[in-house]
């Protein structure tokens, strides 16, 4: 389990001179039949605290499968996320799917910051944004503005704490 504080930003547009995009397909679900095999996994009781289920096929130069777990919360919260099996990755497929979003992913490290920039490619409109994980975002606010603006010459807004824009609820406003 780890704290997962992260902001993100609605953008204009893609940055220039992006590194080859990760292919990423997740799916919001309701465990019934894989509920157990989830518990195990996680070594968990319940899902009593847990809001968001969450099941990616990543594709980069291989694929692989991952399933997350997040407590609710719109700034942080706890993150638990393990590598699965194609086989159970294809088990929860079969679930009640919630929501579907597909991207490809940018990422570009700073030497102190990772910005992930995100293309949708399910939604009826253009839809990019960025996401910075940083526990101390309120102390580095005004410095990842600045490179968001300086650097990658790229209008924002944060919307971070607007449901709309979180990934789980972007089918349900712009698909």
């Amino acid at each position: 389990m780890t704290i997962e504080t992260e902001v993100k930003y609605l953008i204009n547009k893609l940055p220039n001179n992006l590194p080859n995009p990760i292919y990423i397909e997740q799916r919001y679900f309701e465990p019934v039949n894989t509920l157990n095999k989830i518990l195990e996994l996680f070594n968990l009781n319940s899902l009593e605290n847990i809001s968001t289920k969450r099941v990616r096929l990543i594709k980069t130069d291989k694929i692989s499968y991952v399933i997350t777990l997040k407590t609710k919360g719109m700034y942080s919260r706890e993150e638990y996320e393990v590598e699965i099996s194609e086989k159970l990755y294809n088990e929860i497929l079969k679930e009640k799917i919630l929501s579907c979003v597909i991207k490809n992913r940018y990422k570009i490290n700073n030497s102190i910051y990772t910005f992930e920039f995100d293309e949708y490619l399910n939604l009826k409109i253009k839809l990019f944004t960025c996401e910075i994980e940083d526990n101390e975002f309120d102390k580095h606010k005004d410095e990842i503005e600045s490179i968001l603006k300086d650097y990658f010459k790229l209008e924002f807004i944060d919307v971070t704490l607007n449901p709309k824009y979180k990934n789980s609820n972007l089918i349900k406003y712009f698909g």
